[in-house]
């Protein structure tokens, strides 16, 4: 058992470029275990990417269950996800506790971290908008985040559209009139209600809750409510926040750990208390998602109405990150030189898959060197 768990430790702290995880399991599960073949593989990894969260630690935990048990498959996911939470949560440290001063980087960083995004983003529109469908929800969630609906509410109502979609419209309505009539309707857009390590812990546990599509669909929200509104970063830490999680091994979504280190410290309490809540609360739905439907996601296919949801949310979450995530992160540029740059740093990483560690090595000597 030890054996096994320290292979998910292992590919934790090594999978440099976000795919290698994913290869790597794919490897020991098919080729040396061959406990799955390639084609059962791939049908758990695609139930996976229909569940909100981190699909790589959903991977961990499903593959972990069945092989020995729920309890191995829990800690799988834990031993995938901390080698990342300790990385960003030293460079949090050094960042925020002893002034590391990264400014003069930033000719480098900010393009690079751009192109990180950018190129994330083109990831998930190959992989979601594939009919016209799908791309009229792409453009129609645009509009709606552009004239300022919020990200949930924007999940919500796309996802219906999805669902109707795929299911027969007289049962649609009859189960929307009774949600209405029963008072169940009540969600509302993610807010920090006060300033406790509990409303930190709720807020994340939402963004958890909402990820569909994988890590990068969240990152505009938490920005939006860190640094926009409740103004607790600047742009210049939640950029090196982000690109810190970028380039660990780990999920982009532990971003939440660097950025809960400086919440933490603003509310008066100790960064390392706001980055374990905001990694226990983003990855608990992850988490409980995976274990109690381990065993369906291995045994099915294809969910008419969960797949109809997802044909919805996935564009939606797309058209979220494009208004709320990428547009100020390119305006943050400002000049002609840095996006240069960006767009470089995107053909290197998106289309010759260059390591993203050896890049930011790369965007690290610019800043030195023009600083």
């Amino acid at each position: 058992m030890l054996k096994d768990l320290l292979f998910f430790l292992k590919i934790g702290a090594v999978s440099f470029g976000k795919m290698r995880a994913e290869n790597y399991m794919l490897d020991e599960f098919t080729n040396k275990k061959k406990s799955l073949t390639v084609k059962e593989f791939f049908t758990i990894n695609g139930m996976c990417r229909l569940l909100p969260g981190a699909t790589l630690v959903q991977m961990c935990v499903v593959l972990g269950d069945s092989e020995k048990g729920r309890l191995f498959g829990v800690l799988s996911g834990i031993a995938y996800t901390l080698p990342s939470f300790l990385m960003v949560t030293f460079a949090a440290y050094l960042y925020f506790e002893h002034g590391f001063d990264l400014h003069k980087l930033n000719y480098g960083m900010v393009p690079f971290s751009v192109a990180l995004m950018f190129s994330s983003t083109v990831d998930i529109g190959d992989r979601h908008i594939t009919s016209p469908f799908t791309m009229f929800i792409l453009i129609y969630s645009i509009i709606l985040a552009y004239f300022g609906m919020p990200v949930m509410w924007n999940l919500l109502i796309c996802g219906l559209m999805g669902y109707i979609s795929r299911c027969n419209i007289d049962e649609v309505w009859k189960k929307i009139k009774s949600w209405f009539s029963s008072n169940k309707l009540n969600a509302a857009p993610i807010v920090i209600a006060d300033m406790s390590i509990f409303s930190l812990f709720v807020f994340f546990m939402k963004v958890g809750l909402l990820s569909y599509g994988g890590s990068m669909v969240m990152i505009p929200m938490i920005q939006n409510e860190m640094v926009f509104d409740k103004q607790w970063l600047t742009q210049e830490e939640f950029l090196f926040g982000f690109v810190a999680a970028s380039v660990a091994p780990g999920p982009v979504l532990l971003t939440v750990a660097f950025i809960a280190y400086k919440a933490a410290m603003v509310m008066g309490y100790a960064g390392i208390a706001g980055s374990f809540t905001a990694t226990t609360a983003v990855m608990l739905p992850s988490f409980v998602l995976s274990v109690f439907l381990s065993k369906y996601i291995v045994k099915e296919r294809d969910i008419k109405w969960l797949t109809g949801i997802t044909s919805g949310v996935m564009p939606a979450s797309l058209g979220s990150m494009v208004v709320m995530g990428l547009s100020p992160i390119i305006h943050s540029l400002g000049g002609a030189p840095p996006v240069l740059i960006a767009a470089l740093f995107f053909t290197a990483h998106h289309f010759f898959r260059i390591n993203s560690l050896i890049l930011l090595v790369i965007a690290m000597g610019m800043g030195f060197i023009f600083s």
